[in-house]
C-alpha cells in the first residue's frame, strides 16, 4: 500500500473504537520455569529441538486441566459476538418455488410418476443381494473395481456394492434385472434412464 492509501484508510477510521479494546488476557502459567528449562536441556541433549509426542500430549492435558479448573482463559472468554446464528431451514420453500419456469415434482423434466419413492419389495432381500454381487464376482460392472476396495468419501468407511435395478422397476426382482454398481456408478444411473437401460440390458446378456 502506497504512503496515500494508508492516510486514507487512517482518516476513515477516525473516531472508531477498536472492537477488542478494554479486554485483558491474563495467562496463568501451569508449568514452572525451572521445568521448562529442564524440558529443553533434554531435547538438545537428545539431538531434537521439537517437543515428542509424549511432552505434548502432558502440555495438553495440563492446558484442559487449567481450563477446567479455571487458572486458563481461553481467548474468546467473555467475548460477545456481533452476529447471530443462522436460522435453520426447516419448514422453508425452495427460493425459487412459484416463480416462472418452477419445474418441481410432476412437471421435472426427470420425473418417473414417483417411483422414486415405490417401496421395495420383501424379495429384494440381503440374501439376494449377496447372491448378485457373488455372480458379479464382487466387483462393479461399470467401473470395475472391488468391494474391498469402495470407501464413502466423508467418513471413509467400507461400503457395499448397491444391486441396481435394470429398468427402474422395483417389484421386478428377477436376477437378469439386476446388477451390481458401486455408489458413485450407480448415482449416474438417475439421469437419461432410458439409455442406460438399454446399456445395463446389453450387458447383463454378456455376463449370463
Amino acid at each position: 500500500m502506497t504512503t496515500e492509501q494508508i492516510k486514507r484508510l487512517s482518516k476513515a477510521h477516525l473516531g472508531q473504537v477498536a472492537w477488542n479494546k478494554g479486554t485483558t488476557y491474563k495467562l496463568k502459567q501451569t508449568h514452572s520455569v525451572e521445568h521448562c528449562k529442564k524440558l529443553w536441556e533434554n531435547r538438545r541433549k537428545n539431538g531434537n529441538d521439537k517437543p515428542s509426542l509424549e511432552s505434548k500430549n502432558k502440555m495438553s492435558e495440563s492446558r484442559s486441566k487449567g481450563i477446567k479448573e479455571g487458572k486458563i482463559k481461553t481467548w474468546n472468554e467473555g467475548l460477545k459476538l456481533p452476529y447471530k446464528s443462522r436460522p435453520s431451514m426447516k419448514g422453508r420453500l425452495a427460493w425459487n418455488k412459484g416463480l416462472i419456469g418452477y419445474n418441481g415434482g410432476k412437471k421435472h423434466y426427470n420425473w418417473q410418476e414417483g417411483k422414486s419413492s415405490e417401496l421395495y419389495s420383501s424379495e429384494f432381500n440381503s440374501r439376494l443381494k449377496s447372491k448378485i454381487r457373488l455372480r458379479d464376482n464382487f466387483r462393479c460392472r461399470e467401473c470395475f473395481r472391488h468391494q474391498s476396495e469402495l470407501r464413502t468419501k466423508t467418513t471413509n468407511r467400507p461400503y457395499r456394492l448397491h444391486i441396481h435395478h435394470i429398468d427402474y422397476n422395483k417389484k421386478n426382482n428377477n436376477p437378469n434385472n439386476l446388477i451390481s454398481l458401486c455408489n458413485s456408478c450407480h448415482v449416474q444411473t438417475n439421469f437419461g434412464r432410458d439409455e442406460w437401460q438399454k446399456y445395463y440390458q446389453n450387458k447383463i446378456r454378456q455376463i449370463i
